[in-house]
């Protein structure tokens, strides 16, 4: 069964708040049933992890309780463009930390291999591990990139979505 259709063609959402625990996962939550209506369960899945993790990180390591949320879906007829922004002001000790994470994770062409590294070396770890990032690029297919602003960084996280059943 098909998605209903929606009223705009690239449906965007944008959320800025204070996070919370239990406000990670209604939103995740939201996110998941929006973009179901949109453009179907598997891909919604993906964009829902996603936004979780990115959450998570924004909780864990932000200087003060704001962040803001910007999901996009560009459709076209055989994939979706889908890019997940995350943009806080983290404490200074961590942007060093996630500046080297994701330089690491962009170095390894393998994200299935960094993925398990990244978790063989999280034990140590006693402030960051980078596990969220890594399990967005290796089993929710995420290219990440990071974007600085002065004292605010912003995680950018896009893949694309081939159609089911489109050829």
């Amino acid at each position: 069964m098909s998605p209903p259709a929606s009223s705009s063609k690239n449906p965007r959402f944008e959320l800025t708040f204070a996070p919370t625990v239990i406000l990670v996962s209604v939103v995740r939550n939201f996110i998941h049933d929006f973009y179901q209506r949109v453009i179907g369960k598997e891909a919604t899945e993906r964009i829902a992890m996603a936004t979780h993790e990115l959450l998570e990180n924004a909780l864990r390591y932000s200087a003060e309780d704001g962040a803001t949320l910007k999901v996009e879906v560009e459709q076209h007829p055989t994939v979706d463009h889908v890019t997940i922004r995350i943009r806080n002001r983290p404490s200074e000790s961590h942007v060093g930390p996630l500046k080297e994470a994701l330089a690491k994770m962009n170095e390894n062409p393998d994200p299935d291999l960094h993925y398990l590294m990244v978790m063989r070396e999280s034990w140590r770890r006693k402030d960051t591990s980078g596990l969220g990032l890594a399990r967005l690029r290796a089993e929710g297919g995420m290219r990440l990139s990071l974007e600085l602003d002065g004292e605010y960084v912003c995680i950018v996280a896009q893949c694309d979505l081939e159609k089911q059943g489109v050829s």
